[in-house]
């Protein structure tokens, strides 16, 4: 969603959305940390792509909210 913002010259939009897949990224490690400090098992699932094409930034938006 960043990459689709930033190639269609919203970078705002890119920047912001590349901080909250950050944010997202570090919740998983939290997540990660907390399972392997009790010394649980840790199975990691694929996960399924995101479209790359949309039509405008409003469809990037409900995207990212569909995907919340």
């Amino acid at each position: 969603m960043a990459a689709w913002c930033e190639a269609n010259e919203l970078a705002g939009f890119g920047r912001w959305l590349r901080k909250q897949a950050h944010e997202e990224t570090e919740h998983g490690l939290k997540f990660l940390d907390f399972l392997l400090d009790r010394d649980q098992r840790v199975r990691l699932m694929d996960i399924a792509a995101t479209p790359t094409d949309y039509g405008s930034v409003l469809d990037v938006f409900r995207a990212a909210l569909a995907h919340e």
